[in-house]
């Protein structure tokens, strides 16, 4: 069942009853036994907004054409319950605000599709709760921050994350605890001198395998960063913190 043209825009709550009525009119209904389609279903030219309150479900499924604009200080959760622990993504979810949140708790979560993530604001979030991996196959991009304290975020095979903003914010952050990838990921900048892809002091690296692609903005380098993929390099700057390098050998 897919979620019609809907907007959840509560400013009380009283809320648990009246939130619980919506998700199943939105067919937020988990099933039992086997894992399952998600129960979040988008279909094509329709467009659910959250524009505050937190809305939680396992999982999503967003058809090509279809959005979730997560606005104000909306939260969407994908908590992977009863083992539905993969959304497909082909159409777009849009962190539009600063304080939009697209959160993964309680396991980890794969994202698959050809679709995005976009975000439009500096602080817009992609949270990762303690413990867990988020894996991304889809394409990461905008501005908007990655935080993954005591977590890990897995730029996929088919994963790109990509700073391309090219007016208002237009900074995307890595901005806390463990990132790695793997063969065939892509992390880009492209856009103009203003787009940045920040790599933040603090968080850890892992060997990376993906290529790096700066065309035109800045890649930020707080750590040390070490690929086995290769670096595209058509303009724009790269900058590297005094105490830490960046090694490019696609070699391997």
């Amino acid at each position: 069942m897919n979620a019609s043209a809907s907007n959840i825009n509560k400013t009380t709550c009283p809320s648990y009853a009246a939130l619980s009525a919506a998700l199943v009119a939105l067919a937020l209904l988990g099933s039992t036994g086997a894992a399952a389609a998600c129960s979040l279903n988008i279909g094509s030219g329709t467009t659910l907004t959250i524009s505050s309150g937190t809305v939680t479900t396992d999982c999503v499924d967003v058809a090509a054409g279809g959005k979730i604009v997560i606005t104000g200080s909306g939260t969407l959760i994908l908590n992977g319950s009863g083992g539905n622990d993969e959304s497909t993504i082909d159409g777009r979810i849009i962190l539009e605000s600063c304080t939009s949140v697209l959160r993964i708790s309680h396991n980890d979560h794969t994202f698959t599709g050809d679709g995005k993530i976009v975000g439009e604001c500096n602080t817009a979030q992609i949270a990762i709760d303690s413990g867990l991996t988020l894996t991304s196959n889809i394409t990461i991009e905008g501005a908007l921050q990655v935080r993954a304290a005591s977590a890990t975020f897995i730029n996929g095979a088919t994963g790109v994350v990509h700073a391309n903003r090219t007016s208002g914010d237009q900074i995307l952050t890595l901005y806390s605890g463990t990132f790695d990838d793997v063969d065939g990921a892509e992390w880009k900048v492209s856009a103009d001198g203003s787009a940045e892809l920040y790599f933040r002091s603090g968080i850890t690296v892992g060997t990376l395998d993906g290529d790096f692609t700066v065309n035109n903005g800045v890649l930020d380098l707080d750590v040390s960063v070490t690929t086995d993929g290769c670096l595209g390099f058509t303009g724009g700057q790269i900058q590297v913190a005094p105490s830490c390098r960046f090694t490019v050998d696609c070699t391997n």
